[in-house]
């Protein structure tokens, strides 16, 4: 098994029959064909069954799918990570960000690299910080910009800013943060359920969690529609989520959220993404 024939099989997912991803492999059926029943017999695993117009994917197939992007993705990030090393200032700076950084607070300071190192090409994924830390792992991205709390075992840490959380209600209120949370219905980021938990018992508050969910935008949705108040970060606010809400600060410094550049300690890094990182402290979110 190789990558050659690892690209092959993924084409052949995705294209839905042999046919179709020889024509967009550019190569000739048999061969094709031929290379799909090698890597079974290696495998010692049917792969596939071919339909009345599609392949159908085994579970070990499924399996094997999934492998092979990330193989594959791991591979060009090496081959891209060695040759960018060589060309200095050209290539792709890959980079994960929280979906509740606004775009404009994004926008600011990837100006300043673009116009740094303009043969460089930035590529954004949007995505929670597990799936961020992940991908990270998996060598799909080069960097990311994700909040606490995460595992950071491996990973290059800068903190970028420390911000605090808010309530976010969808009608005024006269009572205090303590009568809210006792209170209202809550939603929370699924991540921080132990933290806050822990907050609740430390001050005596009997609080109702009714929804958890893994972003900023969708606890806001759902504030909107009166299922609950939502506890986010500040900077998640500014948006059109937060139309027609009320905020309320939450002043406790156990309940900040710190916003961080990671990288892996095991990735050395290009020019362009060194000097990324090092600037990340003195950017403005």
């Amino acid at each position: 098994m190789d990558i050659r024939q690892l690209r092959y099989y993924i084409a052949v997912v995705e294209e839905g029959n042999i046919s179709s991803a020889a024509r967009s492999l550019h190569v000739s059926q048999p061969p094709l064909s031929s290379s799909m029943q090698s890597l079974e017999e290696e495998l010692g695993v049917r792969l596939f069954d071919r339909g009345p117009r599609k392949i159908v994917l085994t579970d070990a197939g499924k399996t094997l799918y999934e492998r092979a992007q990330v193989l594959v993705n791991m591979f060009d990030s090496v081959r891209e990570e060695i040759s960018s090393l060589g060309e200095g200032s050209r290539g792709t700076l890959r980079i994960g960000m929280v979906s509740s950084l606004s775009r404009d607070m994004v926008s600011g300071w990837l100006s300043e690299f673009s116009e740094r190192f303009p043969q460089i090409t930035i590529e954004i994924t949007e995505s929670n910080t597990y799936s961020l830390v992940e991908m990270l792992h998996a060598r799909t991205l080069d960097m990311a910009v994700i909040r606490t709390p995460f595992n950071d075992e491996g990973l290059e840490v800068r903190e970028i800013k420390s911000e605090e959380l808010c309530i976010a209600l969808d009608h005024l209120s006269s009572l205090s943060p303590d009568e809210i949370l006792s209170s209202c219905p809550l939603i929370v980021y699924r991540r921080w359920e132990n933290i806050l938990q822990n907050f609740f018992k430390a001050k005596g508050i009997r609080s109702r969690i009714v929804l958890k969910c893994d972003t900023a935008g969708t606890a806001l949705s759902m504030a909107r529609k009166g299922i609950g108040a939502a506890i986010v970060p500040m900077s998640a606010l500014d948006g059109p989520e937060t139309d027609g809400l009320f905020l309320i600060l939450l002043n406790d410094e156990s309940l900040s959220s710190k916003i961080s550049l990671v990288t892996l300690r095991s990735r050395k890094l290009s020019e362009p993404e060194r000097w990324f990182a090092e600037e990340s402290s003195s950017f403005s979110i």
